[in-house]
């Protein structure tokens, strides 16, 4: 399909599409490549790009990523700086599980910074503790535009009703797969799964592949599919209870006992069997630079990732033959794609000085064609219609693979967003996580640690 043709059906899609969640990554590319390496040399001392005579404002921006994010987050805003040389932004990056430990620290201090990333899974929690700001006094006096926005996708960052925050690109959760490896093996016929020509796994054969590895490598793990990662989870609730989600709309978790212990159990098979890489391995591997983790250093063959960090691997492995799949399906063959997306938001109680800065800063990312031009597919389709279209341009292969997944994926493999978690979800997320270790390391089995988890549950919602 031409790249022209795969833009405008995505741009449909997003004004067909609620875009309801989560996160991604890749390098920048092309002419916007040199841009970002030169922008990380300045954002190495956090020096601005241009220099105002008089006052400078600073605002603070913090945000998660590896270093090629960090990189292209540097030069976007040295783009701004350059065009705003009265604000000066200082960049305050992390490795995800230290970033949402630093924010929260923060918060509780009354010291966030001025603008910040927020997933999902603790955005309805922040909002409603008041530490985002709203967006519409500053959409009515112009600062914020969204007059390319479709609606449905702007609607992804309210929560009863007030636009807290705004997508910076949407994306789907998927796997990124080791053609190459499973060519060398000479297995691809022995699985059953024609994955080259859209065929997908059933978590059946899934667990059959991990098994086929096995036994051609005689030590290697076809994945590592980490039993504490939700949003894996939430895939398998959809397919597996045909389309529910783990939280109820009053704010609760949906999804059932019997579901729960299902994954965890199905995971502990796996795990048991010698069929993935053991506990310890699996929790030194969280939040891993991409260059350190397994599937970089040709230790496992899939990885589960958002689809837009397809180029981030390529270019780790330039060697490797990668495709993106979609998660597996129901045994059955149900299967429903969620839409995934990160969200920028601005801090309720900074100054009214620093704020209106704030929010001129999340315009120039979202809204200037030259801060896309930086961004490209790093956190998926860009949600400004018109620099979407534009990136055309400068995408390269990789950009259009992943652009060409997320429009199949969007039109035809049955995509839908979700609920923004509930609050408590934050809390929920460390339980299960917890619950993971418990199964992993072998303290619990799945009933009981799930049984565990449950009564922890119900007690983080009752709270809120």
């Amino acid at each position: 399909m031409k790249l022209k043709k795969i833009s405008q059906i995505l741009v449909v899609g997003l004004l067909i599409f609620g875009l309801l969640a989560g996160c991604g990554g890749q390098p920048s590319t092309s002419p916007a490549e040199t841009q970002a390496n030169e922008g990380a040399e300045a954002a190495a001392g956090n020096e601005p790009a241009a220099q105002a005579d008089g006052d400078v404002v600073e605002i603070r921006f913090a945000w998660w990523g590896d270093t090629n994010r960090n990189e292209i987050y540097s030069a976007i805003c040295d783009d701004f700086e350059r065009e705003n040389p009265d604000v000066r932004v200082i960049r305050e990056p992390a490795p995800f599980p230290e970033y949402r430990d630093r924010i929260t620290t923060q918060i509780a201090g009354g010291a966030a910074p001025d603008v910040m990333g927020v997933h999902a899974s603790f955005a309805s929690d922040y909002a409603e503790r008041g530490v985002l700001a709203d967006f519409a006094p500053w959409i009515a006096n112009g600062t914020f535009e969204t007059e390319y926005i479709p609606e449905d996708v702007l609607g992804a960052g309210r929560i009863n009703g007030t636009l807290w925050m705004v997508a910076q690109g949407v994306t789907f959760d998927a796997m990124l797969i080791n053609h190459s490896m499973i060519e060398e093996l000479g297995i691809y016929d022995a699985i059953g799964v024609d994955y080259l020509n859209g065929e997908q796994f059933t978590w059946d054969s899934f667990a059959q592949t991990h098994r086929i590895f096995r036994e051609a490598t005689q030590a290697g793990h076809f994945s590592s599919l980490p039993p504490e990662n939700l949003e894996a989870f939430r895939y398998w609730t959809r397919t597996v209870e045909q389309g529910s989600d783990i939280y109820s709309e009053d704010g609760a978790l949906a999804t059932s006992e019997e579901t729960m212990v299902g994954w965890f159990s199905y995971y502990n098979d796996l795990l048991q069997a010698g069929l993935i890489p053991d506990a310890a391995t699996m929790v030194e591997s969280r939040g891993m630079p991409i260059e350190e983790n397994l599937f970089a250093n040709g230790k496992t063959a899939v990885m589960n990732v958002p689809a837009n960090q397809y180029r981030l691997y390529a270019v780790q492995m330039p060697d490797a033959d990668l495709r993106i799949i979609n998660y597996p399906k129901s045994n059955d063959g149900f299967q429903i794609n969620t839409i995934a997306a990160s969200h920028l938001s601005v801090f309720a109680n900074t100054t009214d000085e620093k704020k209106e800065a704030a929010f001129r800063f999340v315009n120039h990312f979202i809204n200037r064609q030259s801060a896309t031009n930086l961004l490209q597919l790093e956190q998926g389709v860009p949600i400004n219609t018109i620099s979407a279209q534009e990136l055309e341009g400068i995408l390269d292969e990789n950009g259009r693979i992943i652009l060409g997944f997320i429009s199949e994926t969007m039109l035809n493999r049955n995509a839908q967003g979700h609920a923004l978690p509930p609050a408590g979800a934050s809390e929920f997320q460390d339980a299960f996580r917890n619950t993971a270790d418990r199964v992993a390391f072998g303290t619990q089995d799945p009933q009981a640690a799930v049984a565990q988890l449950i009564s922890e549950t119900d007690a983080i919602f009752a709270r809120q």
